[in-house]
């Protein structure tokens, strides 16, 4: 499926986790099958779309295809400086990536947590996640948004829905996210302990813009 794509450069979905990265995955891999067949695309795009999608954990050694969409949690600076195609980059508050892990670990297991804690390099374990940064999203952050010499937009989670049009203009074509809904509450115990040990990088985080874009190449669509 991938080869009626191989005019486009592949596409990075990258996130510090629990930051809308696989609405936003599904999304442009939807959107790219409605630009390229149109309106029959449309009836059978969700089908087509899986057929393009794809995750990148190890960014150092996992085979990146011109015409594919990925998904990563990785570090930027694991990515090969020949990469050639475009970087979409979602965050948000820490302290709410942080209790959405706690609240995927009593839906989906600790088999879940123990992926998810290994696609974010996690420095420590689930039961210290309250207590300080063990995902690394602080690094995460810093290393995505600093990127040089790649063509990179980074978008705040929450202003996704207001910078669709500067996300399709990045991209090169038009891109359609479902619905917005209001972000679950989540309503744990101790969740104020996450609140306050990560305040700070959530103070941090708000400061930084909305919605940046750095281009180092033209693009070929």
């Amino acid at each position: 499926m991938s080869d009626f794509f191989r005019s486009h450069k592949p596409i990075l979905v990258a996130s510090m986790g629990r930051s809308g990265s696989t609405l936003c995955w599904r999304a442009i891999s939807e959107s790219l099958v409605i630009n390229k067949f149109g309106a029959a695309g449309s009836l059978f795009r969700k089908y087509l779309a899986k057929r393009i999608r794809s995750e990148a954990w190890e960014l150092r050694t996992d085979r990146i295809l011109p015409g594919r969409v990925y998904k990563t949690h990785a570090l930027a600076n694991e990515l090969p400086s020949d990469f050639d195609g475009r970087i979409v980059f979602l965050f948000g508050a820490a302290s709410d990536a942080a209790l959405s892990v706690v609240s995927c670990r009593q839906r989906y297991g600790e088999n879940w947590v123990s992926e998810h804690f290994q696609h974010l390099r996690a420095i420590g374990s689930f039961d210290e996640l309250g207590n300080y940064d063990v995902l690394q999203f602080e690094k995460q952050i810093e290393t995505w948004t600093n990127l040089e010499g790649h063509n990179i937009i980074c978008l705040r989670y929450e202003k996704l829905w207001d910078n669709v049009s500067a996300l399709s203009e990045f991209l090169g074509f038009n891109v359609e996210l479902p619905e917005r809904r209001t972000r679950t509450t989540y309503n744990i115990q101790n969740s104020d302990l996450f609140l306050a040990n990560y305040k700070n990088l959530d103070d941090k985080i708000s400061d930084l813009p909305d919605l940046t874009i750095k281009k180092h190449t033209n693009i070929i669509l």
